[in-house]
């Protein structure tokens, strides 16, 4: 084969090669806390000042933190003056204890975290099912929210437990938008990983003695809050 047409092949190639790798996502890693996942793709962080002005109107008790938000590139404010679709990342300390089986971490997100919710969204959101998956020691939920202009906000909750924390990955939209941003949402939800070794790991007994009081309840008004002042700063 002449030499100008390996080059060319090979050129070709390598184009192949990068071209899949053009707009994805970007990685989040977290040293401290020891996970990471993927934004959607062609989505960036939200400039520093509006991430400490969410942060400033959040008003969370210690044991809880915003690490990052993200958004779509180059994002429009709708006539509105809002700016969905937008994700942000809580996490809050000391939530789930320890020697918990997979089925007292489902009756406590259907008891407590429900109730805190409730408690905590003051009829401004609803909160649909709850579904904790297994494999994964995760539990996911939508939420409907009515912005104080009347818009209607939908969003995906994707909570993974630590050993020592929960990590909620929320996803927000338009709710006439939900639908066709949710599989996009998923995709980088499904790409969250902790280091090995840090995964909450649920009792594999079906019966202890322990079954712990918990705060899951003050966690959900802690985010229901945050999710108040996120919506704030869309505006």
């Amino acid at each position: 084969m002449p030499r100008h047409w390996t080059v060319h092949a090979l050129g070709a190639l390598v184009a192949m090669m990068i071209a899949p790798l053009a707009g994805r996502g970007v990685e989040y890693r977290n040293e401290k806390s020891h996970f990471r996942f993927v934004a959607p793709d062609n989505w960036v962080q939200i400039p520093d000042g509006k991430l400490a002005q969410i942060r400033a109107n959040a008003r969370m008790p210690a044991n809880a933190a915003v690490h990052v938000a993200f958004e779509p590139a180059n994002q429009v404010p709708d006539r509105d003056g809002s700016t969905f679709p937008l994700m942000f990342v809580q996490e809050i300390l000391n939530v789930f204890p320890p020697m918990l089986t997979h089925d007292h971490i489902e009756r406590l997100l259907n008891t407590e975290f429900r109730q805190g919710f409730e408690q905590g969204a003051g009829g401004q959101a609803k909160l649909g099912p709850i579904l904790w998956d297994r494999d994964k020691v995760r539990f996911t939920a939508v939420s409907d929210m009515t912005a104080p202009n009347g818009l209607r906000i939908r969003w995906l909750m994707v909570g993974y437990l630590s050993r020592d924390s929960l990590i909620v990955l929320n996803y927000m939209s338009r709710e006439r938008e939900f639908e066709q941003q949710k599989p996009i949402f998923e995709r980088s939800a499904d790409s969250f990983q902790f280091d090995p070794g840090f995964r909450y790991e649920p009792f594999n007994m079906k019966r202890v003695a322990l079954i712990a009081g918990s705060a899951v309840g003050g966690t959900c008004c802690c985010m229901i809050v945050m999710v108040v002042a996120i919506i704030g700063v869309c505006y």
